[in-house]
């Protein structure tokens, strides 16, 4: 099978395919369902189990925003590895996102665009190894 070019504009929807293609493949493999009504069955409990609080409203679950500081040494070590996240600011903006999703992805790592500490340990061991 020959691998596939993909403009780098399509890159992102491509790799959001690939995960949710992943994703549907897991939930299939680990419940057991043998249909893809049976597996959006599971996947709609699931997630209406996971928001609904007791009360019975959806909540939003807001993740923290990372800090300023963490986010400003990621963009930096992306700029030195050569992702382009944008001006370093310190705020996690789309381009960062995609810089991040672009390193993750480039090193198999598991694609979601966060910064964390250990995205930034990566970053830094990445860079040590050059």
């Amino acid at each position: 099978m020959q691998p596939v070019q993909v403009p780098r504009k399509d890159a992102r929807v491509v790799r959001l395919v690939l995960v949710l293609s992943a994703t549907m493949a897991a939930a299939i493999v680990t419940s057991g369902c043998e249909t893809v009504d049976g597996v959006r069955d599971q996947l709609s409990e699931r997630l209406s189990r996971d928001k609904t609080p007791a009360g019975g409203q959806a909540a939003l679950v807001a993740e923290p925003a990372p800090n300023e500081t963490l986010t400003g040494q990621i963009q930096e070590k992306l700029v030195e590895l050569g992702y382009k996240p944008g001006r370093i600011t310190g705020k996690l903006n789309s381009r960062t996102e995609a810089a991040i999703q672009d390193f993750q992805l480039d090193n198999d790592l598991r694609i979601d665009g966060r910064a964390t500490e250990e995205l930034l340990n990566t970053l830094t061991i990445t860079l040590s190894n050059r």
